[in-house]
């Protein structure tokens, strides 16, 4: 039996606190992987928790390995996780997220829950408006 001695403190911060008043803070977010994509020697996560969501940005570097982003490129979309990262301010606004003047800059990633690799109802399938003249 595995019997933990000390819990780790984690003060979790909701995705929609996320903005600029928070920016160089090390903070911890509990989210959902909504999308994922590895481009290089990074992966861009866009990370959901009710109707917010906000990018990730997991890049070789101090805190992350190229084994930790091919780890990060590779989680299921839905899966639930646990993420350490500094809230930074972005230059450009990322047009596709709710919190569009920060990112979070990942030190620490964990897979809390993790989601079927192909679920039987797609959310993109889901939200997509249906096209007139449809029955």
């Amino acid at each position: 039996m595995i019997q933990s001695q000390e819990k780790p403190d984690r003060d979790l911060v909701r995705v929609r606190d996320l903005t600029i008043q928070k920016a160089d803070e090390v903070v911890w977010v509990r989210a959902r992987v909504h999308t994922s994509r590895a481009k290089g020697k990074q992966c861009f996560l866009v990370l959901r928790q009710q109707q917010f969501n906000v990018q990730a940005l997991v890049a070789v570097g101090d805190h992350a390995s190229k084994q930790m982003v091919k780890f990060a490129a590779n989680i299921n979309k839905e899966s639930i996780v646990d993420i350490e990262g500094v809230v930074r301010k972005v230059n450009q606004k990322i047009g596709s997220c709710t919190q569009q003047d920060v990112e979070l800059h990942v030190q620490k990633i964990y897979v809390i829950s993790l989601a079927e690799p192909r679920l039987p109802l797609q959310l993109d399938d889901a939200v997509r408006p249906e096209a007139e003249g449809e029955e």
